[in-house]
């Protein structure tokens, strides 16, 4: 699991990770598609990875401006995996499965982001030590989002047009085939 990957989050049984996929400028509702911190349109995608690889669900969200963490909201996947913890065989022993997160998450009952902050200074030696044993295995989450684009070069086309091609079900397709191909 995660924890061989020096993840310091007890239970961790997913990490999250959001992307911005880059798609031509629409005409119609750039400011809804435009993300400032990226200075790019596009929609904006959510993905979760297990230990073996499998992307198990990934939500996208058409507003290129919309925060990883709203999109998380809409994902619905925090109630899911509070829900799944509390039905396992071993929730008697452990019922808080939890996921981990960059700093860009907020904290939850089932999510267990890192710290926002850099430096030790604007964290703490505790918060910095923490970071620096999370991030090398919370990296893995962004290696999904990098295998479907390995396997599937065309999701990632920055010449998708949103108002003419189903930009909606290409990825979602593309984190099909690509969880097909972890398989085999």
């Amino acid at each position: 699991g995660f924890a061989s990957l020096g993840i310091p989050v007890d239970n961790c049984v997913m990490l999250f990770d959001g992307k911005l996929w880059e798609t031509c400028r629409p005409t119609r509702g750039q400011r809804d598609c435009y993300n400032g911190h990226h200075k790019l349109h596009g929609v904006k995608g959510h993905g979760n990875t297990f230990p073996n690889g499998i992307l198990p669900s990934a939500h996208f969200n058409s507003h290129g401006r919309t925060h990883d963490m709203t999109v998380l909201r809409q994902s619905g996947i925090l109630d899911h995996l509070a829900e799944a913890s509390q039905r396992s065989p071993a929730a008697a022993a452990d019922p808080d499965w939890r996921a981990g997160a960059d700093a860009g998450y907020a904290p939850h009952p089932h999510c267990t982001p890192m710290f926002p902050g850099h430096t030790v200074a604007a964290l703490g030696v505790l918060h910095a030590l923490f970071n620096s044993d999370y991030a090398p295995g919370r990296v893995t989450a962004e290696w999904g989002f990098r295998k479907i684009v390995a396997l599937w070069p065309y999701v990632e086309f920055a010449k998708l047009k949103l108002l003419r091609q189903n930009v909606g079900l290409i990825l979602p397709v593309g984190v099909f085939l690509t969880n097909i191909h972890t398989c085999i």
